[in-house]
């Protein structure tokens, strides 16, 4: 499983974001992915920084340059409000997944396990080492609708927008 979610990640050159300092649009420059599928978490600590990068999982997902093993892994959570979520750093580093929370306007759920589908490494064992990511597929069901603005936290250190636009 490792190698497809690598090479996934090494073709759309995400890994080189924290690596060189890439910016959002060259990381969906180089995926194919809309603007409005993807959303950049950067969190630092005094450990080290974390890069969370979440993907709306939408049927338009299939019109990037994803491949065709990671597509097939990902075709039964499109369409179900679900994000895949892809963590990486440079160095030896934890974090905290319970720290996710999805927000719409006064509504705020907390990452549970029960959403998560591990896809590469133990994404709830919340530990990182250097270069290598983990990866799962965060289903958000029914509770928050990610097609409507969905701001996504990690505790109060840091925020992102997703704000998918139609399907």
């Amino acid at each position: 499983m490792r190698v497809w979610l690598f090479r996934f990640f090494i073709l759309f050159g995400v890994g080189a974001f924290i690596a060189f300092g890439q910016n959002l649009e060259s990381i969906l420059a180089q995926t194919g992915l809309d603007e409005d599928l993807v959303a950049v978490l950067p969190v630092e600590s005094p450990r080290g920084r974390v890069l969370f990068v979440f993907v709306y999982l939408s049927p338009r997902i299939f019109q990037s340059r994803i491949g065709p093993t990671l597509a097939e892994k990902l075709r039964p959570h499109v369409g179900t409000h679900s994000l895949l979520v892809w963590v990486y750093t440079m160095a030896s580093v934890s974090f905290d997944p319970r720290a996710l929370a999805f927000a719409q306007g006064e509504k705020r759920v907390s990452l549970s396990p029960e959403q998560v589908v591990p896809l590469e490494g133990d994404f709830l064992a919340g530990h990182l080492m250097p270069g290598i990511p983990v990866a799962a597929v965060i289903r958000l069901g029914n509770t928050l609708d990610p097609t409507q603005k969905l701001v996504i936290h990690y505790g109060n250190i840091a925020s992102t927008t997703l704000a998918v636009r139609g399907k």
